[in-house]
Order: structure tokens, then C-alpha cells, then sequence
């Protein structure tokens, strides 16, 4: 029986590059009467809707704000036995569904596939870049393999392979579906963490696919390199409170059910928390933020040392800390700066 798909991809307000994203699913070398095109976006463009009905794709206008509200709009849809997310500024490699139709096929168990990557230019290039490149350079070297309950390898898993990182990665089963359409809408951050999370709360298999399935496209709409700093520290801040926000939901969602991923996302939160006081140079919010987190992550070690990851790593703390009267400064000179000679 052959498996189908449904891909769902998710626009913003561009426009620039969905048309081509669309393509790299339409171009798959997958039969496509077992592939789903659903394409969620907060625009009306009629072109683009012209495109979408030529080619039967299913397009919905959303009026929702947050990501996770859309994807939730879109996974209502989506009637594969698979589902495979693309953000609208992405790309599918052409050989993605056949591939991930055979790890699916001859692992029944599996409920999360997450590929590997590269990255491309605003051409679609595939080039060179320093973006996560240590974390990119342990991903080409680790081995397609299947993560089962109990022997996960959870430090592999959240942190040299980042399977929390970029929904283009992600393609899930229908049976983790229903806990998805609970917490998603919550969301507006941390989209791509539900679905690992939920596989490992509700001990399902994870296959790793080591062949980059996805291309990653880096442009200057999402790199904060070409903005202004004071621009840069306030889009890092959004993020951050975001962040913030969803990790709190996800700590408190998941603390009767799951300890460690409780524990988990409570410190994210408060690092996040901690890294808004040094945008904001609040020296007495730092200090508070920071003590804090150290309390929970000595008091909660037990519980969080299988989900360490760079975010929660005590070290980084403390460097973090040692250094937040240079950051204190740096930010306050950034600003006055740019007050007095605005860009």
C-alpha cells in the first residue's frame, strides 16, 4: 500500500518565494495522486491563488496572527498518511516523499522523521555558511538511525542533530496529530519542538534521515545581519519573549504528565527571561533572572540532565552572567548611538 502525503506549507506575508517552495513539492518524484498540497498564508495575492487552483492545490487565507494558529488551521485539512511541513521560504529536494516514503514503509513504528539540510542562497544556491555550522558538521557525519523508547539518545536527538530546529525538517504520522492540534494554537515560537516532544512523551520512534531532504533558505527577510543594531537587539527581544512565552505553556502543560520536559522548558523560560534583561540593560532584572535560573537548574539537575542543551548549559550561564556588565554597556552605547545618529 502506498503511503500519501500531506504537505503543508505555511506563508507569512511573502510572496517571493512560495510560488517556488509550491514547486518543489509538485516536482516530487512521488506519485502524485498520493500527495496533498495544502497552502496556509495571511495574504490574498491573486496570482498566486491562480497558480494554487491550476494546479488543484488546496489555499486557504488565514486571518490568524500567531504560527502555531495557523499550522493548526492547516492540519485540520490535511488528510495524508503523512504530513510534511514547508515554510514558505524553503525548499523540498526533489527526491524528499520517496525517500521519507520508505523509511515510513519499512519502519511502522516511526511517528517522526526529521531530515537533514542545507543551506541556499535568495537563488536557491546552495552555499557555504556559518549558521549552525558546528551543530550542520556533526549532522553530515551522524548516520541515518531510529531512535526507540527506552533507548533514546535524547543529547542526540535535542542537540547534535536539533531536531526542535525548522518545521521543513519535520514530517510526522496522524497518530501524534491529535496532541499537536491541542498545544499548537498556543503557540507563536517553539512550533517545531512539538512535535520530538510529543514523540518522546508519548514514546514514540524517530527515525534521523542523515540525507539533506530540505533546503534552508537564508535571505535577508529572515537574517538579522543587514539590520540596524537597534532594530536587531528589538527583533531579538520579540523572539525572545516568545520564546518565553510558549516555553512557560509547554513547562506548565506537561508538568504532571512529564517531569524532565516540564523542568526543560521552566529553564528555557527563565533564560529567556534572563536574555530580555540584558537586551534591556535592567543590571537588577539580570541579576534576579540569573540567580533564579541557577536555582532552578541545581534544584531540577535530576530531572533535566537528560534535556541539556546549549540553552540550559550551566556554563554557558555563568559566562552569560560574567559578561552582562560588558553586555549592559555595549547595549547602552548602541543606543545612545543610534538616538543621536539615527539610520
Amino acid at each position: 500500500m502506498t503511503l500519501s502525503f500531506s504537505v503543508l506549507v505555511v506563508a507569512y506575508k511573502r510572496t517571493e518565494f512560495l510560488e517556488e517552495a509550491v514547486k518543489s513539492v509538485l516536482l516530487q518524484q512521488y506519485p502524485p495522486e498520493f500527495i496533498q498540497i495544502v497552502v496556509i498564508k495571511s495574504f490574498i495575492d491573486t496570482e498566486i491563488d491562480a497558480f494554487c487552483d491550476s494546479k488543484n492545490i488546496t489555499h486557504i487565507f488565514s486571518e490568524q496572527e500567531s504560527l502555531g494558529a495557523k499550522l493548526t488551521e492547516g492540519l485540520k485539512i490535511c488528510r495524508g498518511d503523512v504530513i510534511c511541513l514547508l515554510e514558505d521560504d524553503d525548499l523540498f529536494a526533489p527526491n524528499k516523499l520517496q525517500e521519507l516514503g520508505k523509511v515510513f514503509e519499512n519502519n511502522r513504528d516511526v511517528s517522526l522523521s526529521v531530515n537533514n539540510y542545507k543551506i541556499v542562497n535568495k537563488s536557491g544556491e546552495v552555499v557555504h555558511s556559518d549558521i549552525r555550522l558546528a551543530e550542520r558538521q556533526i549532522q553530515n557525519r551522524t548516520e541515518s538511525m531510529i531512535f526507540r523508547y527506552p533507548n533514546y539518545d535524547i543529547d542526540a536527538m535535542l542537540v547534535r542533530l536539533s531536531m526542535t530546529f525548522n518545521n521543513s525538517r519535520l514530517s510526522f504520522t496522524r497518530d501524534i496529530l491529535g496532541d499537536l492540534l491541542v498545544l499548537m494554537p498556543r503557540m507563536s515560537a517553539l512550533t517545531d519542538n512539538l512535535p520530538i516532544i510529543f514523540a518522546i512523551v508519548r514514546k514514540k520512534s524517530v527515525a534521523w534521515v542523515q540525507e539533506p531532504l530540505t533546503f534552508y533558505r537564508v535571505h535577508e527577510k529572515n537574517a538579522s545581519v543587514n539590520f540596524p543594531e537597534s532594530e536587531k537587539m528589538l527583533k531579538l527581544k520579540q523572539s525572545y519573549s516568545r520564546i518565553e512565552a510558549d516555553a512557560t505553556t509547554l513547562s506548565q502543560y506537561f508538568q504532571k504528565e512529564n517531569e524532565e520536559i516540564s523542568a526543560y522548558f521552566a529553564i528555557l523560560a527563565l533564560y529567556k527571561k534572563l536574555k530580555v534583561a540584558m537586551i534591556n540593560a535592567k543590571k537588577r532584572a539580570v541579576l534576579e533572572f540569573g540567580l533564579s535560573l541557577l536555582q532552578k537548574f541545581v534544584r531540577d539537575y535530576g530531572a533535566t540532565k537528560k534535556f541539556k542543551t546549549d540553552l540550559v548549559s550551566l556554563r554557558r550561564i555563568v559566562i552569560s552572567l560574567a559578561f552582562v556588565p560588558c553586555f549592559i554597556f555595549s547595549a547602552r552605547a548602541g543606543y545612545a548611538l543610534n538616538k543621536r545618529f539615527p539610520m
